[in-house]
């Protein structure tokens, strides 16, 4: 059997949260089992950074819990095999 090849993402988001003076930037490697759309790649990228967050501790909740809903402001995919 081959093996089966995963494609991973290098993504770099710039997130911006005007009402609660959040901007980031971020930089996640997201692993799949399947080809992803842009959208979906995104999504699991700003999940990643919300649950490291989340463990980093109490000055890191806000940010954790607005990741979610930050404007992507810029984004750069790229994918390796």
């Amino acid at each position: 059997m081959g093996r089966i090849s995963m494609p991973k993402y290098d993504v770099k988001l710039q997130l911006d949260d005007d009402e609660h003076q959040i901007h980031l930037e971020i930089y996640q490697q997201v692993v799949s089992t399947h080809e992803q759309s842009e959208e979906e790649v995104v999504h699991r990228a700003k999940q990643q950074f919300r649950h490291w967050a989340e463990g980093r501790g109490p000055e890191w909740k806000l940010v954790a819990m607005r990741v979610p809903f930050a404007m992507v402001t810029d984004s750069e995919i790229r994918v390796t095999h």
